[in-house]
């Protein structure tokens, strides 16, 4: 019974030994820091593309008043 409980444990410390290899890595990028990597670099994308929209949004106003004042007068 023991040698059946010290068995069934070495083949969960192999899994856990095995899982953490893969997710924090051996040397190389683990799956962990390949999807911190991936996170921001959508992160850079996104506040890339909020400024951008931030920049067209405020030329479109200055665009509209200019024309409205044209117009007005």
């Amino acid at each position: 019974m023991d040698q059946l409980i010290e068995q069934r444990l070495a083949v969960i410390e192999t899994v856990v030994l095995r899982l953490e290899e893969r997710l924090f890595g051996n040397g190389q990028p683990g799956e962990i820091a390949q999807l911190k990597r991936r996170v921001r670099n959508l992160e850079s994308w996104f506040w890339r593309a909020a400024g951008a929209g931030g920049v067209l949004l405020a030329l479109l106003q200055l665009l509209d008043h200019s024309f409205a004042r044209l117009a007005g007068k």
